[in-house]
Protein backbone atom coordinates (compact mmCIF):
# COMPACT_ATOMS: atom_id res chain seq x y z
CA UNK A 1 0.00 0.00 0.00
CA UNK A 2 1.35 3.29 -0.86
CA UNK A 3 -0.51 6.57 0.50
CA UNK A 4 -0.70 10.49 0.12
CA UNK A 5 -2.14 11.86 2.57
CA UNK A 6 -3.01 15.79 3.68
CA UNK A 7 -1.22 14.86 7.17
CA UNK A 8 2.03 13.57 5.44
CA UNK A 9 5.14 15.24 6.15
CA UNK A 10 8.85 14.80 5.81
CA UNK A 11 10.59 13.00 8.67
CA UNK A 12 14.12 13.92 10.66
CA UNK A 13 15.94 11.60 8.50
CA UNK A 14 18.06 11.38 5.55
CA UNK A 15 16.38 12.12 2.19
CA UNK A 16 17.02 8.46 1.00
CA UNK A 17 15.58 7.44 4.15
CA UNK A 18 12.56 10.03 3.79
CA UNK A 19 11.69 7.96 0.71
CA UNK A 20 12.56 4.80 1.58
CA UNK A 21 10.71 4.81 4.49
CA UNK A 22 12.07 1.44 6.00
CA UNK A 23 11.20 -0.28 3.31
CA UNK A 24 14.72 -2.52 2.67
CA UNK A 25 14.09 -3.76 -0.69
CA UNK A 26 13.68 -0.12 -2.01
CA UNK A 27 17.65 0.51 -3.51
CA UNK A 28 18.96 3.90 -4.52
CA UNK A 29 18.38 2.92 -7.75
CA UNK A 30 14.79 2.36 -7.50
CA UNK A 31 14.59 5.69 -5.83
CA UNK A 32 16.62 7.37 -8.49
CA UNK A 33 14.01 5.93 -11.74
CA UNK A 34 10.87 7.23 -9.53
CA UNK A 35 12.96 10.56 -8.41
CA UNK A 36 13.00 10.90 -12.16
CA UNK A 37 10.16 9.80 -13.68
CA UNK A 38 8.15 12.71 -10.91
CA UNK A 39 10.98 15.51 -11.97
CA UNK A 40 12.44 15.27 -8.54
CA UNK A 41 16.38 14.72 -10.18
CA UNK A 42 15.99 18.43 -11.43
CA UNK A 43 15.45 19.21 -7.92
CA UNK A 44 18.54 17.45 -5.95
CA UNK A 45 20.68 20.67 -6.46
CA UNK A 46 19.17 21.69 -3.47
CA UNK A 47 20.43 18.97 -1.24
CA UNK A 48 24.00 19.59 -0.76
CA UNK A 49 24.54 16.03 0.01
CA UNK A 50 21.83 14.15 -2.56
CA UNK A 51 20.00 11.57 -1.17
CA UNK A 52 22.43 11.78 2.02
CA UNK A 53 21.11 15.03 3.22
CA UNK A 54 19.58 15.05 6.31
CA UNK A 55 16.09 16.45 5.92
CA UNK A 56 14.41 19.05 8.54
CA UNK A 57 11.26 17.45 9.62
CA UNK A 58 9.53 21.10 9.34
CA UNK A 59 11.28 21.25 5.40
CA UNK A 60 11.71 24.98 6.02
CA UNK A 61 13.63 25.23 3.02
CA UNK A 62 12.26 22.96 0.92
CA UNK A 63 10.04 24.34 -1.42
CA UNK A 64 6.62 22.98 -1.07
CA UNK A 65 6.06 21.41 -4.20
CA UNK A 66 9.58 19.55 -3.86
CA UNK A 67 7.88 18.03 -0.66
CA UNK A 68 5.06 16.69 -2.74
CA UNK A 69 7.54 15.40 -5.23
CA UNK A 70 9.39 13.41 -2.03
CA UNK A 71 5.75 12.35 -0.90
CA UNK A 72 5.03 11.15 -4.01
CA UNK A 73 8.24 9.31 -4.62
CA UNK A 74 7.54 7.95 -1.42
CA UNK A 75 4.25 6.21 -2.07
CA UNK A 76 4.91 4.44 -5.29
CA UNK A 77 8.80 3.52 -5.18
CA UNK A 78 8.11 0.02 -4.26
CA UNK A 79 5.48 -0.29 -6.81
CA UNK A 80 2.04 -0.80 -4.34
CA UNK A 81 -0.78 -2.72 -5.64
CA UNK A 82 -3.07 0.00 -4.12
CA UNK A 83 -2.88 3.55 -3.73
CA UNK A 84 -4.49 5.85 -0.92
CA UNK A 85 -4.37 9.75 -1.88
CA UNK A 86 -6.46 12.53 -0.56
CA UNK A 87 -6.85 15.89 -2.00
CA UNK A 88 -3.42 15.52 -3.47
CA UNK A 89 -3.55 18.58 -5.82
CA UNK A 90 -4.66 20.93 -3.04
CA UNK A 91 -0.97 21.95 -2.39
CA UNK A 92 0.17 21.81 -5.63
CA UNK A 93 0.57 24.30 -8.49
CA UNK A 94 -1.35 24.43 -11.43
CA UNK A 95 1.88 23.05 -13.84
CA UNK A 96 2.12 20.42 -11.65
CA UNK A 97 -1.08 18.92 -11.12
CA UNK A 98 -1.12 17.67 -14.68
CA UNK A 99 2.29 15.74 -14.67
CA UNK A 100 0.94 14.37 -11.06
CA UNK A 101 -2.01 12.93 -13.22
CA UNK A 102 0.03 11.43 -15.91
CA UNK A 103 2.60 9.86 -13.37
CA UNK A 104 -0.70 8.44 -11.45
CA UNK A 105 -2.21 7.20 -15.15
CA UNK A 106 1.20 5.28 -15.81
CA UNK A 107 1.37 2.94 -12.43
CA UNK A 108 1.06 -0.64 -13.34
CA UNK A 109 -0.89 -3.16 -11.53
CA UNK A 110 -1.98 -0.57 -9.18
CA UNK A 111 -5.87 0.40 -8.03
CA UNK A 112 -5.93 4.00 -6.66
CA UNK A 113 -8.30 5.59 -4.33
CA UNK A 114 -8.28 9.30 -4.61
CA UNK A 115 -10.35 11.85 -2.27
CA UNK A 116 -10.46 15.03 -4.21
CA UNK A 117 -12.73 17.67 -5.54
CA UNK A 118 -9.93 18.79 -8.49
CA UNK A 119 -12.10 19.30 -11.88
CA UNK A 120 -8.85 17.88 -13.96
CA UNK A 121 -8.32 14.53 -12.21
CA UNK A 122 -12.29 13.47 -12.08
CA UNK A 123 -12.17 13.89 -15.97
CA UNK A 124 -9.45 11.46 -16.15
CA UNK A 125 -11.24 8.85 -13.48
CA UNK A 126 -12.55 5.96 -14.50
CA UNK A 127 -15.06 5.84 -11.67
CA UNK A 128 -16.39 8.60 -9.74
CA UNK A 129 -17.99 7.68 -6.47
CA UNK A 130 -19.76 10.47 -4.06
CA UNK A 131 -20.25 10.01 -0.41
CA UNK A 132 -22.61 12.12 1.38
CA UNK A 133 -23.78 11.45 5.22
CA UNK A 134 -21.97 7.78 5.07
CA UNK A 135 -24.11 6.67 1.75
CA UNK A 136 -23.30 6.67 -2.06
CA UNK A 137 -24.71 9.54 -3.40
CA UNK A 138 -23.09 8.66 -7.06
CA UNK A 139 -21.73 5.93 -8.42
CA UNK A 140 -20.53 6.57 -12.60
CA UNK A 141 -17.88 7.67 -15.13
CA UNK A 142 -17.52 11.56 -15.62
CA UNK A 143 -20.06 12.53 -17.90
CA UNK A 144 -22.19 11.02 -15.63
CA UNK A 145 -21.17 13.33 -13.22
CA UNK A 146 -21.63 15.65 -15.33
CA UNK A 147 -25.15 15.29 -17.02
CA UNK A 148 -26.53 14.66 -13.24
CA UNK A 149 -24.67 17.92 -11.86
CA UNK A 150 -23.57 16.16 -8.86
CA UNK A 151 -21.72 17.75 -6.48
CA UNK A 152 -19.74 15.40 -3.92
Amino acid sequence: IGTILQQDKLIHASLFENISFGREKVSINNIMAVAKQVGLDRDLEIFKSGFDTMINPEGHFIPEEVIQKILLVRAIVHQPKLLLIENPTDRMKEKCIQSFIEIIQSLKNCTILLSTSDEEILKKSNRIICIKNGQIDFEGDYSAYINTKKSC
